[in-house]
């Protein structure tokens, strides 16, 4: 079984840290784990955007590929890196108890307010991109590194995306059914930039 590729390896790559990032009402560990989820996310999508073109995991996610499509998730998810290396990130840890943190919430944007991301209780429960194994079931709902890529692809300075499916699953179906609608699903620029770390690209 093919483990998930060195983050080290994939930062070499990496032109500059994320930037510094500010918090409201976290725990020191929680303080710790978004960090650690940022500085990721950054690599994630600085490699997922090296790695666009006509491949297994491409189509996987976002439908039979065309140079215009390509070119446009790539331009995103640089926008996305962008983001993380460029703007102050400000996190909220959130209460469980909270309506927006209900119903299987993880963490949530508000695509007006940009930068600012809600991290719900159990964003902390997902695992990270260097505790899973390819085709594990934890990766099912993603991981904290993912997350944060579909939270700031939510905003209109990076990728503009909906919510138009989630699990992986239904957002593969959207990818056969729907390419358009794929391309600006933030769990398809999720799901693509974890599956492009852990598998070399296959055409």
């Amino acid at each position: 079984m093919r483990q998930v590729r060195s983050l080290a390896l994939i930062a070499a790559m990496v032109a500059g840290p994320a930037t510094a990032q500010t918090y409201s009402q976290c725990e020191k560990s929680e303080i710790a784990a978004i960090a650690a989820a940022v500085e990721g996310a950054h690599d994630l999508a600085l490699q997922a955007s090296v790695l666009v073109g006509d491949t297994l995991e491409y189509r996987r996610w976002f439908g039979d590929y065309s140079r215009r499509n390509g070119d446009f998730l790539r331009r995103n998810l640089k926008s996305v890196y962008k983001a993380i290396v460029e703007q102050e990130i400000h996190s909220n840890c959130r209460n469980s108890i909270e309506e927006a943190c209900k119903g299987g919430t993880y963490a949530f944007v508000n695509r007006d307010t940009p930068w600012v991301v809600n991290f719900c209780p159990l964003f902390f429960g997902l695992p990270t991109m260097t505790g899973v194994f390819p085709g594990s079931r934890a990766l099912e709902n993603g991981t904290q590194e993912g997350t944060i890529i579909h939270e700031m692809s939510h905003f209109e300075e990076t990728a503009n995306t909906d919510d138009l499916c989630y699990s992986r699953g239904d957002c593969e179906a959207m990818a056969r059914t729907d390419p358009n609608g794929a391309l600006r699903n933030a769990d398809s620029y999720q799901y693509y930039a974890e599956d492009v770390i852990f598998f070399p690209p296959t055409q």
